[in-house]
């Protein structure tokens, strides 16, 4: 007896070749999403239809779910750039599978990013300036793991009382620094709560580790954050 892999679709379809009652080979279509795609298939009625899927890369097929009766199914986790092949088989009640579906390709592309506005682009070429006129180097540490040395403004305020807490006083602290991933802090990464600096809230003070706690004002360029 012939052992067949279960997601190898050719192997399947190829058990039950001499079965006269083999069901027609289905159809597909394929509709990109994003890192997904939509397949649409349309087979012969009363079958149950198995999806298979790889990238033109690989040689082991990837199980893309099953469907009684035509409709879609959806794959996750795509890449984008890479190249997949969809197939798709039909198994009929008395339990023989068709021929596999032509082979379908679909490449995922990334959204291309909304073009920068003039007043963004002057924004972003004023960063620098500003850096190298004001800044000093402190420590970032992404989540309060890791860390790397960005260029920050440091905005250090008066200590200030605290409401109800009988003379308790806090300092205030502010810094300012590119809205980018490697020179500064990206917008899109920064975590309040839990990421940290290792800054020095006083001139001359020693330094130590500060939580980012608010997000004070954003725009192409900088970004101004409240340290404690």
């Amino acid at each position: 007896m012939t052992t067949v892999a279960a997601n190898d679709p050719v192997a399947l379809a190829s058990a039950g070749v001499f079965r006269t009652d083999k069901p027609a080979a289905p159809t597909v279509s394929v509709a990109a999403g994003t890192n997904s795609a939509v397949i649409t298939i349309d087979g012969e009625a009363g079958c149950t239809h198995y999806l298979y899927y790889k990238k033109t890369s690989d040689t082991a097929w990837q199980d893309g779910g099953s469907k009684t009766g035509d409709g879609t199914l959806t794959v996750t986790n795509l890449s984008n750039n890479v190249a997949y092949i969809f197939v798709a088989i039909s198994k009929n009640a008395p339990g023989i599978f068709s021929l596999p579906s032509a082979a379908v390709e679909l490449t995922l592309t990334a959204a291309a990013a909304a073009a920068e506005s003039p007043f963004d682009e002057l924004v972003k070429g004023t960063v620098d300036d500003f850096l190298m006129e004001f800044a000093e180097q402190i420590v970032y540490m992404p989540g309060g793991t890791g860390s790397r040395a960005i260029m920050a403004i440091v905005d250090r305020e008066e200590p200030t009382e605290l409401e109800g807490g009988a003379g308790a006083q806090s300092t205030l602290t502010y810094i300012t620094v590119a809205n980018d991933s490697t020179a500064g802090i990206s917008s899109s990464e920064v975590n309040l709560n839990a990421d940290k600096v290792e800054i020095s809230t006083k001139i001359g003070q020693v330094v130590r580790e500060k939580r980012i706690i608010g997000l004070i004002y954003q725009d192409a360029g900088m970004m101004k954050l409240e340290i404690r």
